[in-house]
This record gives C-alpha cells, sequence and structure tokens, in this order.
C-alpha cells in the first residue's frame, strides 16, 4: 500500500528545513516496491519566531500534513515533535 512523506526542503534536492521555520513542504508518495515520486508542493505558514499565534500556526501546519506518514525535517522543536506524534505522524 502507498503513502505520502512529506520533505521539509527549500530547493527540493535536500532535506534542510527546521519545521517551524519551514514555509512548505514537498510531498511524495512511496509505493510498493520502495519507489517513490513527487505529488505536489503544500505551502504552509512559518510557526517559530512568530510571536502570538504560535500555537495555531504549528498546529495549522501538523494539519496540512495529515495525510502522510512521514514528514523529513532538519530539525524540530518539542512542541512540534508532540503535535506530529499525536497526529500519528513520524518524523
Amino acid at each position: 500500500m502507498s503513502y505520502k512523506i512529506a520533505v521539509g526542503s527549500n530547493d527540493n534536492k535536500s532535506v534542510n528545513q527546521h519545521f517551524g521555520t519551514s514555509e512548505g513542504f514537498g510531498i511524495y508518495i512511496v509505493d510498493d516496491d520502495g519507489g517513490y515520486k513527487y505529488s505536489e508542493y503544500r505551502k504552509t505558514v512559518a510557526s517559530c519566531g512568530t510571536g502570538e499565534g504560535h500555537d495555531e500556526k504549528m498546529q495549522n501546519s501538523v494539519n496540512a500534513l495529515a495525510d502522510c506518514r512521514i514528514v523529513l525535517i532538519n530539525q524540530a522543536g518539542p512542541c512540534a515533535v508532540m503535535k506530529l506524534n499525536a497526529a500519528g505522524i513520524q518524523f
């Protein structure tokens, strides 16, 4: 059964984004034999360093990735980890 992964990248070549500062994620579909293909880019709003509304913005980013099984990112803070895990998303 295929599944989706989200990749935090600013160049669609490397995993180089922090979850809270990422402004979007490349979405890839991984098939049963391990092959993968690019599907789409999902724009999000950076939540770190934004002051008011931080928690809501971070939850919106997690919600935007709710159909993904895995998120590949360079780094994530404890709040992001907690929210991703609560949504059933591994990182």
